[in-house]
């Protein structure tokens, strides 16, 4: 997909961008640019697909770094590249380094590029509705300040993320945002009652209310609005392989590094 320019500065050199599901090697349900190294899919393919995103951003395959990611809030500083095997775990990352490249792996969930362009730090962020319960949002701006960012600098970019019209959730899912904060209805409108009543969730609304919580400047955020799940030749959809009975899914990487 385009980069946003919103990202960048002229003072900084970065790279990113939020890559789709093409332009790979993978094959049937995989096709074609699968990077999830969590995934059933060949493992030479999802390698050979790593070097390609990592070529693209002018990195080696062992400079593109990915989390285990565990649906929680934990934050990775890197000071150097993270290791293939075995991966650490957590679902966002930051760095202040030069040329190591923060990789989010995604197929539904809210991936989001973080950039201070007066610190030089950046962050990437995986951001699933349970990260974001656990409120990641905030956890991941504690660690770029702690790295010398400003809440008043960060820059913010959401990707391709399954949307509110497409994320249906039940009573319980609603329950549970509600008791952590009565004002969490507003990220929630009605779907249908089939018997209980099911509500349609704005994950990257939540998302992004969450880092204005946390210090950033509304008008330093963008969304891309690009629904994961009504486009499934563009994007890797979780929700789309379970409704078509398909057994695993892709997952797309987000990438930006100094």
């Amino acid at each position: 997909m385009k980069r946003p320019e919103f990202l960048t500065a002229s003072n900084i050199m970065t790279q990113h961008g939020f890559f789709t599901r093409n332009g790979g090697v993978s094959e049937g349900q995989y096709t074609s640019l699968n990077a999830g190294l969590g995934s059933q899919d060949a493992p030479p393919h999802i390698m050979e697909n790593r070097r390609l995103i990592a070529k693209s951003m002018k990195l080696e395959p062992e400079q593109l770094c990915s989390p285990k990611q565990v649906h929680g809030n934990k934050v990775l500083t890197l000071t150097e590249p993270l290791p293939t095997y075995p991966r650490p775990e957590g679902d966002a990352m930051v760095t202040n380094v030069p040329n190591i490249g923060l990789g989010i792996m995604t197929a539904d969930c809210c991936p989001i590029l973080l950039h201070d362009p007066k610190a030089n730090v950046i962050g990437a962020v995986h951001a699933g509705w349970k990260s974001a319960y656990e409120n990641i949002m905030s956890t991941s701006i504690e660690a770029m300040v702690n790295l010398g960012a400003s809440t008043d600098t960060i820059n913010m970019a959401i990707g391709p993320t399954i949307a509110q019209e497409s994320y249906e959730v039940g009573p319980e899912f609603y329950e549970r945002f509600i008791q952590l904060n009565p004002d969490n209805d507003q990220f929630f409108i009605f779907s249908r009652k089939l018997p209980e009543q099911y509500y349609r969730f704005d994950l990257p609304g939540f998302v992004a209310s969450g880092y204005v919580d946390a210090g950033i400047n509304p008008a330093n955020i963008i969304d891309l609005k690009q629904d994961t799940l009504s486009q499934p030749k563009l994007f890797y959809s979780n929700r789309f392989n379970y409704l078509s009975l398909l057994s695993d899914f892709g997952r797309m990487l987000s990438v930006i590094r100094l």
